[in-house]
């Protein structure tokens, strides 16, 4: 008797899985309207090519690394470390928007443009501001900008 309640307790729990699990799909609600077929749906535009898209996030990028490296030159020649850190920070942050499109373009000058960036970041964070080193960085990021902008 026990053997005929398990067999009969595995058939129904059986049952029930195959059932959860797929089966027979319900009947379609009419008050669900159908969807609409697919030729009468209008089409997604086309992307944009991704040279294209590149191209304008990096002169975009650009222009905001230079707006922010316009305050930095002048808190390191006014000697304010808490404002050339914060406008170096702002400038490598205006940096991370693009770097990956720098670097499908051209991976020597992304590491070129790299060099004075850090160099930036980290001489803001200096005990000791050295205005003329951070001055000659701005230079060579302004530079490099320039030709990437090419």
């Amino acid at each position: 008797m026990k053997l005929r309640a398990l067999v009969a307790a595995l058939y129904i729990t059986t049952a029930l899985t195959v059932a959860a699990c797929g089966g027979v799909k319900p009947a379609a609600d009419p008050k669900t309207p159908a969807p609409a077929p697919a030729a009468t749906q209008p089409a997604a535009p086309a992307p944009a090519p991704a040279a294209n898209n590149d191209a304008a996030a990096i002169k975009a990028g650009v222009a905001k690394m230079r707006q922010q490296m316009a305050p930095l030159k002048e808190a390191l020649n006014a000697g304010d470390a808490a404002k050339a850190q914060k406008y170096a920070d702002d400038t490598d942050g205006a940096w991370d928007t693009f770097e990956d499109a720098v670097k499908a373009k051209d991976k020597d000058l992304y590491e070129k443009i790299e060099d004075p960036l850090h160099a930036l970041t980290a001489g803001a964070k200096a005990a000791t501001l050295d205005k003329k080193l951070m001055l000659d960085q701005v230079a060579k990021l302004d530079a490099l900008l320039g030709e990437l902008t090419k």
